[in-house]
């Protein structure tokens, strides 16, 4: 290449200009690059108010959060101070909840014993007794309020047959102690078709894990089938029932006995309430889909909602293990004319955070682009709780009214990383191309320097 010396170097200094610039696009065009802090990609915004000097606070998720999260994990759900700095946040964690506790759940019988009405009445007949003894299956002792019996015969139990519960104090070894329980109502239900039945015992709240239940006089080919028990819970924690909305079915299931609906968020669900409509039974499964894209069985259970007289009996809840999904699947058996409605209950996360007050920081969720980093603020409150008690809490924050924030972009996906490496590599090929020729006129002046000065003559 013959290049005066002057355009060779204005050339050299280009391609050197154009590296720089180029090294600098490659750096910003990086894939999945966060937001600076001051302008968070995220949809919706929530003020917070902090008042007093302490430096851990705590919040309570409001119920229009959930629906704009897009995580099951909650990661797209934080918090920045007035300068755009985001806060260390952590969701602190709850005891889990026995949602069965206020439920029928079903206890263990341990001894079912069929006896003559009298020492001297023959047995079996129609007229004979039953003792059970049955005993609680959660570890803590937890006042009892009312005994569902379930059993099987025939035909429904005589009008004259009468129900005594008492505490028992070892019923492995059949001994008994404590008073016959007045009992405030007796209400029964009897099904031909099945001939099942069920009677439901309304007691003084007993705080115990065995009962002594007889029933007499009852034909002796009776058989109890299951005794379920409702505890009486004076501290309900606070639940938020919210409305599903039906989907159609993916793939090739089909919409006969199997629904499928959508929950309002990744809420920690842990309760199901159906409606079946008018005085519809049904045998119901309950399922939820993982984040691996498995559906899990949440529990089954035989739901109605009749009433006989004056007496109403329904079982339409269903209690189970906390979970965060978001599609949930009913089936009915049998197939239901329509469609039911399903509910679901869930206790709103409770976010700790660390902020020296007085100030204003604003809780920001919504993102398919920003996820919140992991920040152990957990385990400064197991410190602070080792020193102060573990009942130590939080001082609480104010969380106002919604507002938007950047709105429904937030919610889109990040654009594919296929672009974003094409650009990538398009710019280091140039930036290699530029280098290569950078060496190549820098060599050649070099060169031609050299020549020059060997063309000299001698002086």
């Amino acid at each position: 290449m013959n290049i005066r010396p002057t355009v060779r170097a204005s050339l050299l200094t280009g391609l050197l200009a154009f590296v720089a610039t180029s090294t600098s696009a490659v750096t910003v065009a990086t894939p999945n690059e966060l937001p600076a802090p001051s302008n968070p990609d995220f949809a919706y915004a929530w003020p917070v108010q902090v008042t007093g000097t302490d430096s851990l606070h705590q919040l309570t998720v409001p119920a229009d959060v959930y629906p704009v999260l897009t995580r099951l994990d909650l990661s797209d759900l934080t918090l920045i101070d007035a300068t755009g700095q985001p806060v260390s946040l952590s969701i602190l964690p709850q005891p889990s909840l026995n949602a069965w506790l206020d439920l029928p759940t079903p206890m263990e019988i341990v001894l079912q014993h069929g006896l003559p009405l009298t020492d001297d009445a023959p047995y079996p007949s129609e007229r004979s007794r039953i003792r059970l003894l049955v005993q609680s299956r959660q570890t803590d002792v937890l006042p009892i309020r009312a005994l569902r019996i379930n059993y099987e015969h025939r035909r429904e139990l005589p009008a004259d047959a009468t129900f005594r519960v008492r505490a028992s104090a070892k019923p492995e070894s059949n001994a008994s102690a404590g008073e016959w329980l007045h009992l405030d109502e007796v209400a029964s239900r009897f099904n031909a078709d099945t001939r099942t039945g069920e009677v439901r015992l309304v007691l003084e709240p007993q705080a115990t894990r065995e009962l002594e239940l007889m029933i007499a006089p009852i034909p002796a080919s009776v058989t109890v089938r299951s005794v379920m028990a409702e505890y009486d819970l004076r501290e309900s924690p606070e639940l938020r029932w919210v409305d599903t909305t039906l989907q159609p079915l993916a793939g090739t299931a089909t919409q006969w006995d199997m629904f499928e609906y959508l929950a309002p968020g990744p809420a920690r669900f842990h309760r199901a309430r159906f409606d079946l409509g008018g005085d519809k039974v049904g045998e119901i499964e309950l399922m939820s889909l993982d984040g691996s894209g498995y559906w899990a069985g949440q529990g089954a259970m035989t739901s109605y909602d009749i009433s006989l007289d004056d007496a109403r009996f329904a079982r339409n809840t269903l209690g189970f293990r906390e979970v965060r999904a978001r599609r949930w699947r009913v089936m009915v058996r049998p197939a239901p004319e329509s469609p039911p409605k399903l509910q679901l209950a869930y206790q709103p996360d409770i976010l700790v955070f660390s902020k020296r007050g007085p100030a204003q920081l604003t809780l920001l969720a919504g993102s398919q682009r920003v996820q919140r980093p992991s920040y152990p603020v957990l385990d400064m409150v197991e410190d602070v709780r080792a020193q102060l008690g573990q009942d130590w809490q939080p001082a609480r924050a104010q969380v106002g009214a919604r507002f938007p924030w950047r709105g429904t972009e937030a919610l889109k996906p990040v654009p594919p990383k296929s672009n974003q490496d094409y650009r990538a590599w398009l710019l280091w090929s140039l930036l290699l191309v530029a280098a290569v020729l950078v060496g190549y006129m820098a060599v050649n002046m070099l060169r031609e320097t050299n020549d020059a000065e060997s063309n000299k003559p001698d002086v």
